[in-house]
This record gives structure tokens, sequence and C-alpha cells, in this order.
């Protein structure tokens, strides 16, 4: 029986001149969701010849070493994190999703490495902004607990940063709503708003011909309440008595406790083809070049991922005017209606598959505004740029 503390035990990590991306979690076998958006910029920066480590800080997985795509990821504890740091002199930290236990990490390292925290949303909104994921007065008054613990650990942090500390918000909308959901903004050179980068080589669908929008995908986890998937199933329901539901194939793949809630009851329809599993992305952007239309209704999405990866494939976004949706999708490139309005979005699909000539021209100026916006080439650099880290660039 030992009783003592246990001493950290440091990671082996390479450190001088190189990049660590600290994170919750990481894409592997099973899991290839978790995060894949980091996965992607940790690709786009060692194209740019930037040497990178990823770490995974938690305090329920064993320690271990796996690899993805090429990747090598450590899991480790905070404690043996923090160690590590004190030896490590890497030129810069990038942090998803901070909380507590990932600061315990990395506070004493912040105060003289440029440390960039990436601000995502369910780690930083107080509850009121994720109503949607509680349905019980007893639901909502537990995470009324977690939330105002959340918010103090945030103000506490922010109220006298350190001065390596910066941020990034992915957009400029989820940005305001943080500033006045702390009751204050930090000057801006502590603060910039860079969307998630989007790669356009990868999710490039081609020109989409007119018969594509009679093909209608939806890619969504079922994690939560905000991917409003239980929207798609109402969709598909209300367009069953139309006559023109016959002639439109729908393709809904996605995985979570929420599947079967959300979809249950259409499986009887022949013309609606349900997958319960999860894609790579290369499997993702074949499935895009099939189709036309991209179902993606929304309860708060602070950019949306998947709707801009679809809209650089030339798939027509039909999704819901909340969050910063607005900021990345305009009326040229997509449909966007009111909050939980199940009717219109029905409506925005018919009125699509009526009008071939609007379908192509808005499929046409979806890719367009991906490139425009969140091109993985641009953004990339810009996170190098605000890291510092742009002097490795070749």
């Amino acid at each position: 029986l030992w009783l003592r503390r246990r001493e950290a035990i440091p990671q082996f990590l390479p450190g001088r001149g190189r990049l660590l991306i600290v994170v919750n979690g990481y894409p592997e076998t099973g899991h290839l969701y978790r995060n894949a958006f980091v996965h992607r910029r940790v690709l786009g920066y060692r194209a740019l010849g930037v040497p990178v480590d990823v770490v995974w800080v938690s305090v329920t997985e064993k320690s271990r070493t796996f690899e993805h795509e090429g990747v090598p990821v450590r899991i480790c504890d905070p404690e043996s994190l923090r160690a590590s740091l004190v030896h490590s002199d890497y030129a810069a930290i990038a942090v998803h999703f901070l909380d507590e236990t990932l600061w315990s990490a990395l506070a004493d390292a912040a105060s003289s490495t440029r440390t960039v925290v990436w601000v995502h949303g369910a780690e930083i909104q107080p509850s009121h902004r994720r109503w949607f994921n509680y349905v019980t007065d007893e639901e909502r008054d537990a995470a009324a607990v977690e939330s105002e613990k959340r918010c103090n650990f945030w103000r506490g942090l922010l109220g006298s940063p350190p001065a390596g500390l910066r941020l990034v918000f992915v957009s400029a909308t989820f940005a305001a709503q943080v500033w006045d959901d702390l009751g204050f903004t930090l000057p801006h050179q502590y603060w910039r708003t860079i969307p998630i980068p989007i790669d356009p080589d990868l999710f490039d669908g081609g020109p989409k011909g007119p018969e594509q929008r009679f093909r209608v995908l939806s890619i969504r986890p079922h994690a939560s309440a905000i991917y409003a998937n239980d929207q798609v199933a109402a969709v598909i329901h209300r367009l069953s008595s139309n006559p023109i539901f016959g002639n439109i194939q729908f393709r809904h793949i996605g995985e979570g406790p929420l599947f079967d809630r959300n979809f249950k009851g259409l499986e009887r329809f022949a013309n609606v083809t349900l997958e319960r599993r999860f894609l790579s992305q290369a499997e993702i952007a074949r499935l895009h070049r099939e189709y036309g239309i991209f179902l993606v209704p929304s309860r708060g999405d602070t950019q949306g991922v998947s709707r801009d990866e679809a809209m650089s494939s030339g798939l027509v976004p039909i999704t819901n005017d909340v969050g910063a949706i607005r900021e990345f999708v305009g009326d040229h490139c997509g449909v966007i209606v009111a909050p939980e309005d199940v009717d219109a979005l029905a409506e925005a699909i018919i009125a699509l598959v009526n009008d071939p000539s609007r379908f192509v021209e808005m499929s046409t100026r979806a890719r367009e505004q991906v490139l425009g916006l969140s091109s993985a080439s641009m953004v990339v650099r810009l996170e190098l740029e605000w890291l510092e880290m742009g002097v490795h660039i070749a």
C-alpha cells in the first residue's frame, strides 16, 4: 500500500523548436470523428514542414501511444504532461477543448511559451446556449451548476491571462457570444477569429449535374441534439406525402446514442438508406461526389465543418438560421430557414428539385464560398502565423 503522492513521470517529448498540440481526444479506429478537424490541422502543419507532436491528456484513458494515418499520438495524464513541459522547450503549444484539467498541465508553460487555445463551443458556453440538450428540470438544474463552474474557470483565466496565452474563435458570431457571456472582452491582441480549415483538394466533388438534385445526403454524429438529426427524419415524413417524394433518394449516415431515436420509422421508406457507422474522410469525399443536396439542420453551429466539407464538394446545403451559420452560408450558395422549421426545410428540397438551373448555380457558388472563407491552404498559414511558427514554413 503506497500512501505517498505518486510522482509524475515525464513523457519523452522532442520539444525544442517543435509545435505541441494538446487535445482531449484524437481519431483512432472505431472513433474516426473524435476531433477529426484537429487531425486535419496536424496534416496541414506537417505538409508545410512544421514539426508537430500530439498529446492527448486524459485522467481516464490508460497511458499509451498509437498512430492515426501516420500521426503518432501519446496519451498521458495532466501531471505527466506538466512535468514534461518543464524540460521540453517547445516553440509553441496549440490547445483544443481547454478545461481545468488540461489547464493544470499547461498553466506553468503558458507563462513563457506561446500557447494558443482554440475555443470551439461546448467547453465554454453556458447551459442556456445549449438548451436543446436538457429535457427535465433536474437536467437543467445540474447543467446550470456545471455551467457556472465552467464560466468561473474561464473568467478567472481570462481575467488575468498569462503572458503567452492567446485565443482563436472559429467565427465572429461565436466570439461575440462568448464575450457577452463572460461579461468582458479581452483586447484584440489576445485573440483572433480563424475558421476551421477545409481541404478543397480532398473535398472536390466536381461540377454537379442537374440530375444530382434528386440525391439528398446527411452525414452527422448522433451524440447531441445540436445536430438536429431528428429534424432530418421529420423532413422525410413531411415529404412522404408529396408526389415528388418517390423521385428523391435519401441517404443518412452517422453514429451515436441518439441514432435509433432520431431515425425511428424511416426504415419503411424504400428510397431512404440508413447507415449506422463512422466514415473516414476519404469515404465522405467519395460519397459527396454522388449527391447534390446536403440536408444539415442545426441548433447551434459555431461554424459547421461537415456542412463546409459538403459545400467544398459542390453540394447545396439546406440548414437553419442559428449560431454562426450565416457567416459561412449565403443565400446565393445554400438555403437557410428559420430555427426548428421542418416545413421550410422540406419546402427547400422541393424548390431545388423543381429548379435545376438554380441548383447547378448554387452548387458552383457553394464551393466558391468555402474556397474564399476557409480553404485549408489559407487557414493553416493564418494559424501558424498566430502560433508564431511561420519561421518554420519552407
